[in-house]
């Protein structure tokens, strides 16, 4: 190699370096130069799955990072959790993909100098049901805990343990069947008893159930007190009070025209229907008095979600919920919510809420009510997802999920489609779904993995 060559190698490398070295730190530092040739500041992208390792694509193209894809013969693309950087602003087309779950896809904008999220995506799974217990049922009732799936229909009743899959069948010969006034649904506080219509079921006992029109007749509205020995029941005469272990029958509150009632503490909440005149009661258990009336628009009320911290008195005539904060003397009542059929309080001030066509929150902190969904058939039933970031809903033949997060749109996926689907449930995972259908001959309860 001659001099000159020498020399101008030098320089050529000199220059090299000179161009390059400003390039490298304006990436570094989360900058880069567009089309225009002129320097603007780059975004990032945070973004996880549950489960994790799902593909992450950028507008159609597979991530991968700069060294393994053109250095390295391993194809190694970038999965989640991850932290993409140095994207140029603008609108990408982000989708997550991964064997087994159905896809993910959103239009996220990427600002200069900052970074976008989107680290509640729950991917479900994309399978197909199996049958858990083999029989027609009309009514599914899971535990508070959700350790215990049940389920009745005329003379039957069975457990099913979503622990261990273990499962309990009863059959009544008694003439009082097990469906008989279905309205009788309450768990025990200790969560290991269970009314059914006219019977107390032990989870650990199943087959020999406490029939209760033997001892009290048959009842409506029968309800566990604060232990797992009491349970109340009310008639056209009042309201009762039966003790189990002592077999001791008391009356509570001798009053005719009581609809529903609650307790919480130490205190019944009942409501009233007497002279074309309805009101909401307070009766303290321990003095055996009325501590408070509230006057109450006339109509059929009755009482739902016992553990929010408001009343809930929801009126059956026309679809509404009150809720109540009845020892308040400024503002008893807090909030109406017309139009509704179904609730589930998420938490003490975020209310999901849904009629025959649409699924709604109620935020009582800022009082603002969203629309998350409006379609043409009729929805059966909502759940909370415990992600935080998913509504399952029900229809008479399918099963959807609806996103939270409105950014460009809400993602809804139609889990699968059916003949048949009713008692839609969840376990405590929020891994699994429990129904009742008919696929094919089997007809009973199915289990799907989500």
């Amino acid at each position: 190699m001659t001099l000159n060559q020498r020399r101008l190698l030098y320089i050529f490398f000199i220059l090299l370096f000179i161009v390059i070295t400003p390039l490298i730190c304006l990436y570094a530092a989360g900058y880069s130069v567009n089309k225009n040739f002129s320097v603007e500041k780059t975004g990032i992208l945070i973004i996880d799955s549950e489960p994790r390792g799902a593909e992450i694509y950028l507008n159609d193209k597979i991530q991968q990072t700069f060294f393994k894809k053109y250095f390295s013969q391993d194809q190694s693309y970038i999965k989640t959790p991850a932290k993409i950087k140095n994207l140029r602003p603008g609108d990408y087309k982000i989708s997550l993909k991964t064997e087994g779950y159905w896809p993910w896809e959103k239009k996220l904008s990427i600002q200069p100098g900052e970074s976008t999220f989107a680290e509640d995506i729950y991917l479900f799974k994309n399978d197909l049901p199996t049958l858990a217990v083999k029989g027609v049922y009309s009514e599914l009732v899971m535990s508070p805990d959700k350790k215990n799936l049940a389920a009745f229909n005329n003379n039957k009743a069975v457990i099913l343990n979503l622990n261990n899959e273990q499962i309990d069948f009863y059959a009544s010969s008694s003439t009082s069947p097990v469906s008989q006034l279905n309205t009788n649904i309450s768990w025990s506080p200790d969560e290991e008893n269970l009314i059914l219509g006219q019977y107390v079921f032990n989870i650990n006992n199943w087959a020999n159930p406490l029939i209760l029109s033997d001892i009290i007749g048959i009842q409506k509205n029968i309800k566990w007190g604060d232990n797992n020995n009491t349970i109340f029941y009310n008639t056209q005469n009042g309201l009762y009070q039966y003790d189990i272990n002592a077999k001791i029958n008391d009356t509570i509150i001798n009053e005719n025209g009581i609809n529903d009632y609650l307790l919480i503490d130490n205190n019944i909440y009942y409501t009233k229907l007497a002279d074309h005149t309805a009101e909401l009661n307070i009766f303290s258990l321990k003095d055996y008095t009325i501590i408070k009336k509230i006057k109450l628009p006339y109509s059929t009320y009755i009482f739902l979600n016992q553990k929010n911290k408001f009343v809930n008195l929801y009126d059956t005539a026309y679809n509404i919920l009150y809720l109540i904060d009845p020892f308040s003397d400024l503002r008893p009542l807090r909030e109406t919510v017309n139009n509704v059929n179904k609730t589930f309080w998420i938490n003490d001030n975020k209310l999901l809420y849904a009629n025959d066509f649409e699924i709604w929150t109620l935020d009582l902190v800022n009082f603002k009510k969203e629309l998350l969904t409006r379609i043409s058939s009729k929805i059966n039933k909502i759940i909370w997802h415990p992600n935080n970031n998913y509504v399952i809903y029900s229809t008479d033949n399918s099963i959807n999920t609806i996103e939270l997060d409105d950014r460009e749109k809400r993602n809804i996926t139609n889990l699968i489609e059916l003949d048949v689907i009713s008692g839609l449930q969840i376990n405590g995972k929020g891994d699994t779904l429990y129904f009742y259908s008919k696929i094919g001959n089997q007809e009973g309860i199915y289990k799907l993995s989500i």
